[in-house]
């Protein structure tokens, strides 16, 4: 989500408290979540701008008939998938390019959709019909062809990583990615309650069940969990508790505190959402790019320390198609990376 619709929410909660002289509040989802319509990606410019992908738009059909805009980005040495759930406003149209920019360094493709009423998708947004609508788009794009059976890790920003997680709790993966997450509506109702001096904040409805603490619990994927120092909207120290609580060994999971960014400020690209950087830095740990010099020095160093660990293994350890044996990628199904 937006810090710009998290500070509105923290704004009505505060209005609410003095005007009913109180000093307590209550926060809907339907405070968060609006709809949003706008175009849809201009494919051409995005074939133009990235010369290196297949660009392909589509729907995909909901179970209530509501349909899903969705773009596929393939390029033909992806060695894997990442089907990015962004935050509150993010918009294909608009994001779609600096978003896959953002991978442009690792050999994957990428799948991004529209939430239900945002962007070039139908439907009215709600947190259930979203949440709703995760699993769905999941299943979707496992069975596309053009993937060709590549490990799909699913990556969530803000309240995407709630629709990610939603998606770890009902299906197996690959790998997962939480990135500017939060561990329990109640948790978010709380910090506000803090922040702004106010006695009780009362989360209604599926905001109150939304959180990706109960799905650490049952976690059985890799996880990657991401969040940026200067986040006021979801502070780190929620991240810090998700990354705690999963129930994953420790080998197979990983905590990234990114210095100097704040809640939607993750990757440096001007102009751009910037919501992407988790992406990279889980292909790196996929080992899906080799160890040089675009790696972050402490984790060139970690990796020279421990050549044949791999913290990120994904489920499939099956080379790609098309790939060599003894390549980057290869893995094998005791968590050793060749």
């Amino acid at each position: 989500m937006s810090s710009k619709r998290l500070s509105m929410a923290a704004l009505l909660i505060l209005v609410m408290a003095f005007t009913t002289g109180c000093i307590s509040g209550k926060v809907r989802s339907q405070d968060l979540v609006r709809s949003s319509p706008s175009a849809p990606l201009d494919v051409a410019a995005a074939r133009a701008a990235l010369p290196g992908y297949t660009v392909a738009d589509r729907r995909i059909s909901m179970a209530d008939g509501v349909k899903l805009y969705a773009v596929a980005f393939t390029r033909p040495d992806a060695r894997a998938t990442v089907l990015y759930f962004g935050g509150n406003g993010y918009k294909v149209g608009l994001f779609g390019i600096p978003t896959v920019k953002n991978l442009g360094a690792a050999p994957v493709n990428v799948v991004l959709v529209d939430h239900r009423g945002y962007g070039a998708s139908e439907g009215s947004p709600t947190l259930e019909a979203m949440f709703a609508d995760a699993p769905q788009v999941y299943d979707a794009v496992h069975a596309w062809p053009e993937l060709g059976g590549r490990p799909l890790i699913v990556h969530g920003q803000s309240i995407g990583s709630f629709m990610a997680g939603t998606v770890a709790r009902q299906r197996t993966l690959d790998g997962l990615v939480l990135e500017s997450s939060m561990t329990t509506g109640e948790a978010w109702g709380q910090m506000y309650e803090d922040h702004w001096m106010v006695r009780r904040v009362e989360v209604e409805g599926s905001l109150r069940e939304a959180g990706n603490l109960p799905v650490m619990r049952t976690l059985d994927e890799p996880l990657l969990v991401l969040v940026g120092a200067n986040d006021k909207a979801t502070p780190p120290k929620y991240s810090r508790e998700l990354f705690e609580a999963a129930a994953v060994p420790a080998a197979r999971k990983r905590l990234v505190v990114m210095a100097g960014r704040g809640h939607n400020e993750s990757p440096p690209i001007p102009a751009s959402p910037r919501c992407t950087a988790a992406s990279s830095t889980c292909c790196r740990r996929l080992r899906l790019v080799p160890s040089d010099a675009t790696m972050p020095a402490a984790e060139s160093a970690r990796q020279s320390r421990h050549p044949s660990t791999c913290w990120w293994m994904p489920r499939k350890v099956r080379a790609p198609q098309g790939t060599v044996p003894g390549n980057a990628w290869a893995a094998r199904a005791d968590g050793k990376c060749n």
